[in-house]
């Protein structure tokens, strides 16, 4: 069986990042988020909307059917 070297936390210490490097990386990110963010909550504002409006218009037809139904009985009779 193959076993590995267990080391602690404190000999396994990540060589810190340059800070230009964190605040470039920071900055694209920001400006990607800006781009797309307003994006993204465009699609789904749609996307909901749209779901709405097919759900509406299906329990519209279904009351329309069951009143034009109950139309009739009340003419004919059941």
């Amino acid at each position: 069986m193959f076993m590995q070297r267990i080391e602690n936390a404190d000999t396994v210490i990540a060589r810190p990042r340059p800070l230009a490097l964190k605040l470039g990386a920071g900055f694209l990110f920001l400006c990607l988020s800006a781009v797309i963010g307003p994006i993204w909550l465009a699609a789904c504002a749609l996307w909901f909307a749209g779901g709405a409006l097919v759900r509406g218009l299906g329990a519209l037809a279904v009351q329309a059917w069951r009143t034009m139904i109950w139309a009739g009985e009340v003419v004919v009779g059941r």
